[in-house]
């Protein structure tokens, strides 16, 4: 009984340690992106035109998500994190307006452990989610300085972008199918 309570205090202690440590990158991000605002400096947005950048990440319903699927097609790929009022307000417009026919989401989040299936739960169940890496890797091979970024990926080249899904949607009505 001893040696399974040390067991799981020591599981605990790994846990722990994960989430203070991921807690620490996102606020070490967020420290960032206030200092560029303290600045007056705008945010990077990702290059319209640029190729999408390669990546994998843990997927919400467990296993990866990769780029792979962004290579062909549409996707719409909204960078986000989890208690961000504009995020929320962002997922929640995902679930009022529907996305147009033939249009895939990918859902990428920053979020700590604890905080995974709830943020997860905030967009549509068409959605693909995944989680944003701690170490900011992903958010910088695409160029995305703040949260919510919008990004529109046409045949794996990024074609648009924006803070709301709305006006990066509508681009696609003044473009061909």
């Amino acid at each position: 009984m001893q040696s399974i309570l040390v067991a799981l205090v020591a599981l605990l202690a790994v846990l722990v340690a994960a989430n203070l440590l991921l807690t620490l990158a996102l606020a070490r991000r967020l420290a960032g992106v206030e200092r560029m605002a303290a600045r007056g400096a705008e945010p990077r947005m990702p290059r319209i035109g640029a190729e999408v950048a390669t990546f994998s990440v843990a997927a919400a319903g467990g296993g990866q998500l990769t780029d792979a699927p962004l290579r062909s097609g549409r996707t719409l790929v909204v960078f986000s994190m989890a208690d961000c009022g504009p995020c929320a307000a962002l997922a929640e417009e995902l679930h009022r307006t529907g996305l147009p026919a033939g249009l895939g989401l990918l859902v990428l989040v920053a979020a700590s452990e604890d905080d995974r299936a709830l943020a997860a739960a905030k967009y549509p169940a068409s959605a693909h989610v995944g989680f944003l890496p701690p170490d900011g890797t992903v958010t910088e091979r695409f160029e995305v300085d703040a949260f919510p970024t919008v990004v529109l990926v046409e045949d794996g080249r990024i074609t648009a972008v924006g803070r709301n899904a709305g006006e990066v949607v509508a681009t696609l009505a003044a473009a061909p199918a």
